[in-house]
């Protein structure tokens, strides 16, 4: 823990250093900046795909019925949670990432065991019945594997498992709601949806960072949180102005505008936080 931010991490990204992250959520046809949140650098961000959904949905009035986000955002917690809200979930499956682990390790994916639904079994490539074997509460799973000795016998045991106890599945209690939001974040409307999000977040950090984005400007959680709830309103100002002015007008109107906004807010958070303006805020 660092004793000049205790709020911040240290994050070893390269160079060590003290770090906070900015979640977003931005919509995608005009690229409105809708719910925004800061976390110390080491927060996982898949646990904040839908914090973020309902502070847009607050924010907004609208419900959202598509989600598009990142690999790191495709965990089983959010798809499940997506699949109860009826939402659409397109983003990159975490388990494929493993799929290609394994296969590169030159074992046997998890695809290539067919589930039984008539008897609770799976059956592996060579043959063999795999049967519950442990029931996980916490991870809500359920392990299949197959008696030891036919795991040790097996003459396809090199090209399935490493593990002195033999090959074993982990299934869900929610399998099959789980494979259906899968198999739709590899629709080709999610794959599109997820090429567009990478160019759409990526302009909207990258506009952010003339209002000095990428460094924080004081120290605290909630201080960094205003820096960003500034630099959020003024990215929004530009949209609006973008689409609510006549084109022939808007350079001239866009850069008065926005200088007027940088100072009334600039101002506005320095009177909430009583410090000295030229100090702290000097709008660039």
């Amino acid at each position: 823990m660092s004793t000049t931010d205790p709020e911040a991490a240290i994050v070893g990204r390269g160079r060590p250093k003290l770090t906070y992250q900015v979640h977003r959520a931005v919509e995608g046809r005009a690229e409105v900046i809708t719910a925004t949140d800061v976390t110390p650098g080491d927060v996982n961000e898949a646990h904040r795909l839908l914090a973020l959904r309902d502070a847009s949905h607050r924010n907004t009035g609208r419900s959202a019925s598509t989600l598009v986000a990142d690999s790191r955002y495709g965990t089983i917690e959010n798809f499940l949670a997506c699949h109860d809200r009826a939402i659409a979930a397109h983003m990159p499956d975490l388990k494929e990432a493993q799929k290609k682990r394994t296969k590169k390790r030159g074992i046997f994916p998890d695809t290539l065991f067919a589930y039984d639904p008539d008897t609770d079994t799976y059956r592996c490539p060579a043959g063999q019945r795999l049967k519950r074997k442990s029931l996980h509460i916490h991870r809500q799973s359920i392990d299949y594997a197959a008696p030891k000795k036919l795991c040790a016998a097996c003459a396809l045991r090199p090209h399935c498992t490493q593990n002195k106890m033999g090959r074993s599945i982990k299934r869900h209690l929610r399998q099959a709601g789980l494979d259906r939001m899968r198999a739709r974040s590899r629709s080709p409307q999610a794959r599109r949806d997820i090429r567009t999000r990478q160019h759409l977040m990526e302009r909207s950090f990258a506009r952010a960072s003339r209002y000095g984005f990428d460094r924080a400007r004081w120290r605290g959680r909630w201080r960094v949180a205003i820096q960003e709830y500034l630099t959020a309103a003024i990215q929004n100002i530009e949209v609006l102005m973008r689409y609510g002015r006549d084109p022939r007008k808007r350079p001239a109107v866009v850069i008065r505008n926005i200088r007027k906004a940088k100072n009334y807010l600039s101002d506005a958070v320095c009177n909430f936080l009583s410090l000295p303006r030229r100090k702290y805020l000097t709008p660039t």
